[in-house]
Formats: C-alpha cells, sequence, structure tokens
C-alpha cells in the first residue's frame, strides 16, 4: 500500500537515488502506479536543512497529509488501484502507431529466426499520445508476418527514455490472430486459466494502423511484467522469469529476464530433480524447488482447453517463474490461440513437458491431478454461464468492428456462435469423464487383460445416442444412433511401453452410415496411441470380431465406437481384451 512521507526541513532518496527536495511524497507500492508529489522538485545535489520553514506552510502540509493518509483501521497491504483494469474492459482500441522512416526500415528488415532489437515508434489511442515506445515484431511459425503485412507486435513502453506507462501498462503484446479466426481464444484461454487460479495475461482487442496502413483486428495481451507478476505472487514482482524463446523443454541455459542476478543457474535445481530417478527422492527434490500444486491446475487447465500446443502436450508456449518469497517454481500459461479443436481430445492424455511426466510417475500424483481436473469442472468450467459470456464478447466486438470492416463482423459472428458450441460439447464431453481415470495396469506386458467393465460413456448429455450398459441379463455395452453422429464408450488405461492388440466382437443391427466421414460405422479405437491397425463394422452382421493394434508409453484412450446415422451396436463385454504383441 502507498504509503505519505511528510519532509518538511530535510530530503529523502527516490527509487533512483536522486535527491528529492520538498514536502510531501507518495511511495508507490506497485509497478503501474507513479510517484505522486506535492511541491517536490527533484535535484542531483544534497540540499541543506533550511531552520526557518513558514510555520504557517508546515501546517498547511500537516493538515493536507491527514487529509490523505489512510483511515486508522484501513486494511494493510490491500492493492493499489489497478489502472489498466479499465484498459481491458474495453471493447475495442482503436490504435494507429506511427515510426521515422530509419525505424520503419529498421523494422521491415526483421526476421522470425534473427533476434529482434526494438525500434521507436509513436502510438496514439483516441486523443493521447505515446512517444519513444519501443516496437518490434513478434511471433513463430504459423503466425510469424513480415512488417509489410499484418505483423504480430511487442510495445515496450519503458524502453526508451521520455516514453510512459500505456494505462498502466509498461509493456504489451498485439497478436495477429493469424491460427485463430474467433479472435477469441486468447481471451476465454485466459479467463478460464486464471479463474481456475492459473497465472496468465489479461486480453481484450484492437484496430490496428501501422504506418498510416490498416492492418486490422489484432489481440491486445498483457505481458509478463513485474506488474502483472506483482499481482499475482505480491510485490515486488521482480523473481527470475524464464523464456523458452520458439519452444522447446526446460534449459538450465533458458533466456532469463528481471530477478536476483546471484539467482543465475536456479533453473538447473528444477532440471535435476526432474531427473532424479527414484521416485521418492525426485518427490522431494520437487516439492523443494516447485509449487506442485500450481503446477497441477496449470497443466490441468492445458489439457482442459485442449491447448495441444502448450507445456504440457508439447513443451511448448509457457513461462516459469522463481517466486522471490519462497524461491520455488511457479508455470505460466501462454500462447492459447488454438484451443479447444477437439471437445473429446483425451482428460488423461500422455505429457511431454518433462515436469509433466516426472510428476506423473510419483505414486499418488495422478489421483492428486485428476481431483484438481474435477475441481476446475465442478467450480470454474460449470459455473459462470461460460456459453453466454462467449456469445456476448463475439457479439460486442463485432459491433465494434463493423464500422472499419462488415464482412469481417459478420464472421466474428458465426465465429463466436461456433466458440460457444465448442466450449458446451467440451465441458459435456469432460463432466463424465474427469470422474474415470486411468487405471493402471503396470503388468500389461505379462499377459492378456479382460476389460469387461469400467466403461462410461463419451459424454453427456448426448442428442443422437443412446447408451445402455453391460447387466448380468445381457453382457453387452450396447450404443443405438437417432441422427447422424457419433457416440462411444471410453476407459483410460495406464500402460507401459510396448505394442498392443484391441480386440472385441461386435453385433451391429441396422447401422446405416449415410455421408459420415470415415471412419463410419461400429468398431474400436485408441487416442493417444500410434495405431497400427482398425476395422469398422456396418450394416447387419450377426457378429463380427472387431481388432486393433496401437503402441503406447502411458495413458491411452481405448473406444468402442457407433458412427452412423440409424442403427445399433452391441459389444460383447467378455470378449473386450487388451494383449501386448
Amino acid at each position: 500500500m502507498a504509503g505519505w512521507s511528510l519532509w518538511v526541513f530535510g530530503q529523502a532518496k527516490d527509487g533512483q537515488g536522486a535527491g528529492m527536495q520538498g514536502f510531501l511524497h507518495r511511495t508507490p507500492c506497485g509497478p503501474t502506479e507513479s510517484a505522486l508529489g506535492m511541491g517536490v522538485r527533484s535535484s542531483s545535489a544534497p540540499t541543506s536543512w533550511n531552520p526557518f520553514v513558514s510555520l504557517r506552510l508546515c501546517w498547511l502540509l500537516l493538515t493536507l497529509a491527514a487529509s490523505v493518509a489512510p483511515a486508522s483501521g484501513a486494511a494493510r497491504g490491500a492493492p493499489a488501484p489497478d489502472e489498466s483494469a479499465a484498459l481491458f474492459d474495453e471493447t475495442l482500441l482503436v490504435l494507429d502507431i506511427a515510426l521515422k522512416p530509419d525505424d520503419w526500415d529498421a523494422l521491415s528488415l526483421q526476421t522470425m529466426e534473427d533476434p529482434k532489437l526494438y525500434a521507436e515508434s509513436t502510438v496514439r489511442w483516441g486523443d493521447r499520445t505515446w512517444k519513444n515506445v519501443g516496437i518490434k515484431l513478434k511471433g513463430s511459425y504459423g503466425s510469424f508476418q513480415s512488417a509489410g503485412e499484418r505483423p504480430g507486435l511487442t510495445l515496450h513502453f519503458d524502453k526508451f527514455k521520455g516514453c510512459r506507462p500505456f494505462a498502466g501498462l509498461t509493456q504489451l503484446h498485439l497478436n495477429n490472430g493469424a491460427q485463430d479466426d474467433t479472435r477469441l481464444h486468447e481471451w476465454l484461454g485466459g479467463e478460464l486459466a486464471r479463474a481456475a487460479g492459473v497465472p496468465a495475461g489479461r486480453c481484450t482487442h484492437a484496430w490496428v494502423r501501422l504506418q498510416g496502413v490498416d492492418r486490422g483486428l489484432y489481440v491486445l495481451r498483457e505481458s509478463f511484467t513485474p506488474g502483472m507478476l506483482s499481482a499475482w505472487f505480491g510485490p515486488p514482482g521482480r523473481g527470475d522469469l524464464y523464456d523458452p524463446g520458439r519452444g522447446g523443454d526446460l534449459d538450465p541455459a533458458m533466456k532469463r529476464s528481471g530477478g536476483d542476478s546471484e539467482s543465475t543457474g536456479s533453473l538447473g535445481m528444477l532440471v535435476e530433480a526432474v531427473q532424479q530417478t527414484d521416485p521418492a527422492e525426485r518427490s522431494a527434490a520437487l516439492g523443494a524447488v516447485l509449487d506442485i500444486g500450481a503446477f497441477n491446475a496449470f497443466t490441468a487447465a492445458e489439457v482442459l482447453l485442449g491447448h495441444w500446443d502448450g507445456y504440457a502436450l508439447a513443451a511448448n508456449n509457457y513461462r516459469v517463474y522463481r517466486r522471490p518469497d519462497d524461491g520455488r517454481f511457479v508455470f505460466l500459461a501462454h500462447g492459447m490461440d488454438q484451443i479447444l479443436g477437439d471437445p473429446d481430445a483425451p482428460l488423461f492424455p500422455g505429457f511431454h513437458g518433462s515436469v509433466a511426466v516426472a510428476l506423473r510417475e510419483i505414486p499418488g500424483q495422478p489421483n492428486t491431478w485428476a481431483a484438481e481436473l474435477r475441481r476446475q469442472v465442478d467450480t470454474v468450467w460449470s459455473r459462470g454461464d461460460w456459453d453466454n459470456r462467449i456469445q456476448t464478447r463475439a457479439s460486442k466486438l463485432a459491433d465494434a468492428v463493423e464500422a472499419h470492416d462488415p464482412s469481417l463482423a459478420s464472421t466474428l459472428r458465426e465465429q463466436g456462435a461456433d466458440l460457444a458450441r465448442r466450449f458446451t460439447e467440451r465441458l459435456a464431453f469432460a463432466g463424465p469423464a474427469v470422474r474415470h481415470p486411468p487405471r493402471s495396469f503396470p503388468h500389461a506386458r505379462s499377459g492378456p487383460i479382460l476389460l469387461t467393465d469400467g466403461w462410461h460413456p463419451d459424454r453427456d448429455p448426448h442428442p443422437e445416442m443412446t447408451f445402455r450398459e453391460s447387466a448380468d441379463s445381457d453382457r453387452t455395452w450396447r450404443l443405438e444412433a437417432s441422427g447422424p453422429g457419433s457416440g462411444s464408450w471410453r476407459q483410460t488405461v495406464d500402460l507401459p511401453p510396448g505394442r498392443y492388440r484391441f480386440s472385441a466382437r461386435v453385433t451391429t443391427t441396422g447401422v446405416g452410415v449415410g455421408d459420415l466421414e470415415s471412419p463410419r460405422g461400429a468398431g474400436l479405437r485408441v487416442l493417444g496411441g500410434e495405431v497400427r491397425s482398425r476395422a469398422w463394422v456396418r450394416g447387419t452382421r450377426r457378429t463380427r470380431e472387431c481388432r486393433m493394434e496401437f503402441d503406447a508409453d502411458g495413458p491411452v484412450c481405448l473406444l468402442l465406437e457407433l458412427r452412423a446415422e440409424s442403427g445399433m451396436a452391441a459389444f460383447d463385454a467378455d470378449s473386450l481384451r487388451l494383449e501386448p504383441r
């Protein structure tokens, strides 16, 4: 919380060490809050004590100090007002960015591979102007575009002398949405992540004019500045922040920004903990350097969002922050512009990020992680009226864009409705799936495993499919189609590395597939493994054996599936078998 200091006869030092001569000064408590002074002038030279200061002036200043001081009993440590909050309530900012010819030439030469240096620019928003703003291109494979196209941009309002924060922000990103036609993925991903307690930058939108040319609609995203970090972890927000650059898993040589120079090499402690071979020693080592609960929340949020290009599934698009208070690491969500692509993406997938893999192999950790998944589905996804929020946001954005590009506005409305549908379908799938964590079969390489039970529907509700469980009187798992679509009984199993055969006997009655995409009919499928073979059944058959082979190393999801317009498929419960090859 900001404090008020009264200097009547002497001097004080500001944060940069310059002498401050004057009377009343407010000490800022956050990186987005500027110092406020009254009757203050800066001086680099010491000031002599003056014993003849007017008593009248003293009385005036004491009265003013009392009027602005916090009331007794006010909560100490309360956060300072967030100047940037209003920015992210804006539906659409209109930004005009201009560079001098030499700076524009420098920006135009930047490529994805070369180190990008900041050029100087002027940014205008309404009747407000920011000069000496640092600007550089951003983006990687799939999103990078040159300065003459629709480039992604980073704006730095504290890079060059003479600039000031932009609505409280010292840095922000303008993402071109090259891989997100909705322009809402990063906004929605960030909202859901933050609601689950996972640090992620806030988003809004901007219409950008660069060097006199309209470049269109951009996603404006908050950067990982000390201000953003302070909001999550408390001041001063000066821990170690690590950036993997264009991707890749943890590396002790990873780029570090901010923090204490004496902590250089601290990321190596996390890497060493991951590499411990004994599960008990690894658990202790990770607990000493990693906030495991926060990491579980981070990876659970990624998996629920279907963030296939994030850390858990691809060791990409993330940041790592070492908290200054306890020295432990937390992961920050990033790059969520390709989420919710597959509503049926497995909730218990095999991980690629080394920290996620190392934790999964610790006894008890898979159950803890499954509980975190359930928490987010039950307390975040199932609450908050997200469907309506998505459509409302899309509608407001489209209305704001209408004056700039009517065709794009129409597309945004359609894309918003589609995103709301995909969210609803993902939640319908996740609701039942989180109740069924993987069944572990550590000895699966020793012989066949019967899978007569443990199956659950792929989603609830499911308008096109009727499910009927196996019972003593009918030892089959049944699916019946009442319209074009697909449905499946599912089961996730955790397997040792190797090749497996999954087999079942299925009886079909009147299965019609129409114009549905392949595969069509009744059959077996695996999510998460490398499939070697498969067989599907259509029409009406007395009984047929279906087999498929796949390679696995960890969790895979097995499916008894019907993809049809009509008809019924019955999978014999006593024939469901998994065996090593």
